[in-house]
């Protein structure tokens, strides 16, 4: 080999190099970025709402994602008593914010509320009315479908007119009341203020009479 085909051979030697380099050497790729990752990584909310139950989000299953913030708020529809909020299990606040770092279950819950109405009152009561100075037996509390109630009790008597809260079963009314109270005949105007139980069969509370010394009478009653 002359002299001349040898220097071209050096010369064209690290051209080959670079250009097989190029074409067949592996090409490394950095790593995702963190902040990548995040966008592309989801969860899911999976929400379930009962009966008597109103808000956001609805019912179903939605994906968000990671560390993305979801704001729920419930509240009861008319009739319907007791909501219970739970967040994978715990019980949460009627409303708030849900941070996606994992898949979430989010449950809500009512109850169908005991709806009164007068002809729950209708009927024949007895029971007691005490305070320190005074305790009367009601034997015979009888309330007509109009909400008119007359009564006689040892000691006492009483007549009102009375009405029932549908949704929360307060009975409210005025009326006379006539009792003997430390040997004397007291004469005067009475109020009622009782809640009627759940399984509408108990009438407890309070009768203020508009006399000295005998407010808040506490009173007790069950349905005959």
């Amino acid at each position: 080999m002359n002299l001349k085909s040898k220097t071209l051979m050096l010369i064209a030697l690290p051209v080959l190099v670079t250009l097989f380099g190029t074409i067949f050497l592996p090409t490394c790729k950095s790593p995702a970025s963190p902040d990548i990752e995040d966008t592309l990584t989801t969860y899911t909310l999976t929400v379930s709402l009962a009966e008597g139950v109103t808000g956001n989000p609805a019912s179903g299953t939605n994906s968000y994602s990671k560390g993305q913030s979801v704001s729920y708020s419930y509240s009861l529809i008319s009739g319907y008593k007791n909501l219970v909020v739970t967040l994978d299990g715990q019980q949460v606040n009627a409303s708030g914010t849900i941070i996606m770092d994992r898949n979430h279950t989010l449950n809500v819950s009512a109850e169908v509320a005991v709806t009164f109405t007068q002809a729950d009152l209708t009927g024949t009561w007895t029971g007691t009315t005490i305070t320190t100075n005074v305790n009367i037996t009601w034997s015979e509390w009888k309330v007509d479908s109009s909400g008119h109630m007359e009564c006689q009790g040892s000691g006492a008597s009483t007549s009102a007119d009375l009405s029932i809260n549908e949704i929360t079963g307060i009975v409210t009314g005025t009326g006379v009341i006539s009792l003997i109270s430390s040997s004397r005949l007291i004469v005067a105007w009475g109020s009622w203020n009782l809640q009627m139980s759940e399984d509408k069969k108990k009438l407890d509370g309070t009768l203020n009479v508009s006399y000295s010394g005998l407010s808040d009478m506490t009173t007790n009653l069950i349905k005959q």
